[in-house]
């Protein structure tokens, strides 16, 4: 798996950490990356039906990196993100999908399949 990571310590989700971010991104894993805000009722929508994604055993080699929309503006800029709820899809380090605001459970399930 690299860098020492087991399944259960790189899957799931997890804060946005930029040195974790990166080294995961140029290892090809399969990843996500949401941009949420506290205050965002469509954020805690997406997040309660990513939880129920995530426990799924297909997503079990999938790591979903939060960041705050509020604080990673440097990181919004180098992703082209305008808008809080936005969630970009890596796979084999490069971006194969994006949506926001998406909280239904097969259309948010579909786009994070793009990554595995």
């Amino acid at each position: 798996m690299g860098a020492g990571l087991t399944t259960a310590q790189a899957a799931g989700e997890v804060p946005y950490e930029s040195e974790r971010f990166k080294a995961e991104l140029s290892q090809g894993r399969p990843m996500a990356l949401l941009f949420a805000a506290d205050w965002c009722s469509t954020c805690s929508a997406e997040k309660a039906v990513l939880d129920e994604l995530l426990a799924e055993p297909r997503f079990g080699e999938l790591t979903v990196f939060v960041a705050d929309y509020d604080l990673e503006r440097a990181l919004r800029r180098t992703h082209r993100v305008a808008q809080q709820s936005t969630i970009i899809v890596f796979k084999d380090g490069r971006e194969v999908g994006r949506a926001i605001g998406l909280v239904r459970k097969d259309a948010l399930g579909d786009l994070l399949a793009k990554a595995l």
